[in-house]
């Protein structure tokens, strides 16, 4: 649905609804096709997409209907050029994966309508369950095209309940340490092809078990594809294998949830598939409702049972609201569009500075598409646990003294005017 200031109807009345204060951004790759007109030079051919990029600007900035682009100024046209910049390589690259992933997959949603809307489920599905930082969204495409693409031993799935289903089993069951997960859209790898991705495969896989002395086992989640055999695109760093095994179980348990809801032997609801167990998590934050960016796609309250007490509570900031006020919509149209926030979500930049500002301390669980609560869990890798460890060892004062809660205040303090509460539900363990 586009936003209510999207367009230059001034004369429509907007007092009646609700007017989001923030708007969420696309990327928009533009792939030019080839020509013989296109100059032989490097430098020529870099100078020249650079015209194109700067002449598509100069058309979007005036165009009547965009003009809420332009008053935010956060329109911006990358040229991917100078192959001499590290930068420039990098981005050429990805830019290059994504249209193949693209390309690959408008494909198959041209064969298999249900495909999209099935993707759609998984995608609301992984976040709902906090996954959002685990599992990419082309990881998640590119499972569901492995459904459509080698059904066996069903066929393609006909509706999304059923590839949804299918997801689920598949992310369940597949075995994901013994065998890489192959997806070939198009029928381009041979099976010579698909033999040399095995073989790479296990020579990672047996660097796990010190035959060959390295730490190197490759991705938890092995998605090869014909553009990327080794699995580096989308899930080389994520997921790790504490985020997989959680996933699998996850996975497993909506799994079986499913198959009844479907067979009638329950009735909790289809809700019921998206509402995750807060009480799996070692501390919980609760963040303020009328702060988030867009509160609307919450699907659940927040519900923190076991009769948890806060370890610190805060108030809320009074320079954020996620819908503009009556007041500011009184004064016009253009007044309103003044006040609009193009890409701004609190939640993302409280993350990165929660990450920044105390790295391998938490694993951090949450939902990009909208929760009011953040998940954590231990990381055992944490310096303080460590040193816990090691002091328990030597047999040492009791490190279990050490004040967790004077973390868990610190995470509120970063997240300063947003964070609500935080609740301590399980004290980190000292091995």
């Amino acid at each position: 649905m586009p936003h209510p200031l999207a367009t230059d109807k001034e004369k429509r009345q907007y007092s009646d609804i609700l007017v989001p204060t923030c708007i969420q951004t696309l990327e928009v790759m533009i792939q030019l096709e080839g020509s013989g007109k296109w100059p032989i030079g490097e430098i020529a051919i870099e100078k020249t997409k650079s015209a194109f990029c700067l002449k598509i600007a100069e058309r979007i900035l005036y165009e009547k209907d965009k003009s809420l682009i332009k008053k935010q100024g956060l329109f911006g046209v990358l040229p991917v050029g100078n192959l001499q910049n590290t930068n420039c390589v990098l981005l050429e690259k990805d830019l290059l994966l994504r249209s193949q992933h693209s390309s690959m997959l408008n494909g198959l949603q041209g064969l298999h309508p249900v495909y999209g809307p099935t993707v759609r489920l998984a995608k609301r599905w992984i976040c709902s369950h906090m996954f959002s930082g685990s599992l990419a969204d082309e990881a998640v495409e590119l499972l569901v095209a492995h459904l459509f693409v080698r059904p066996f031993p069903f066929s393609a799935p006909c509706s999304r309940v059923t590839g949804f289903l299918r997801f689920l089993r598949l992310v369940a069951y597949h075995d994901w340490a013994l065998s890489p997960l192959v997806v070939d859209v198009n029928g381009d790898l041979t099976m010579k092809e698909e033999g040399q991705i095995m073989a790479q495969f296990i020579a990672r896989r047996k660097d796990s078990r010190g035959e060959s002395g390295a730490n190197n086992t490759g991705p938890a989640m092995y998605i090869a594809t014909p553009y990327d055999w080794e699995s580096e695109s989308w899930t080389s760093f994520s997921p790790d294998n504490l985020s997989l095994k959680r996933l699998i179980a996850y996975a497993r348990s909506s799994a079986e949830l499913l198959t009844r809801l479907v067979g009638g032997e329950v009735l909790e609801g289809w809700k019921s598939l998206f509402r995750t167990p807060l009480q799996c998590y070692d501390a919980l934050i609760l963040l303020h409702r009328d702060k988030l960016a867009y509160p609307s796609q919450i699907l659940f309250n927040a519900d923190i049972k076991q009769g948890s007490l806060p370890v610190t509570t805060q108030e809320a900031s009074m320079d954020f609201f996620p819908y503009l006020s009556p007041l500011v919509i009184r004064k016009g149209f253009q007044e309103a569009r003044n006040h609009l926030l193009v890409g701004f979500d609190p939640v993302k930049y409280f993350l990165h500075d929660l990450k920044t500002d105390m790295p391998k301390v938490f694993n951090i669980w949450h939902d990009a598409f909208g929760s009011e609560v953040i998940g954590l869990t231990w990381n055992k890798e944490a310096p303080f646990l460590k040193d816990a460890a090691q002091k328990r060892k030597r047999k040492e004062p009791d490190p279990t003294n050490f004040d967790v809660r004077n973390i868990l205040e610190e995470v509120a303090n970063v997240g300063t005017g947003l964070v609500k509460t935080v609740h301590l539900l399980k004290s980190p363990k000292y091995n």
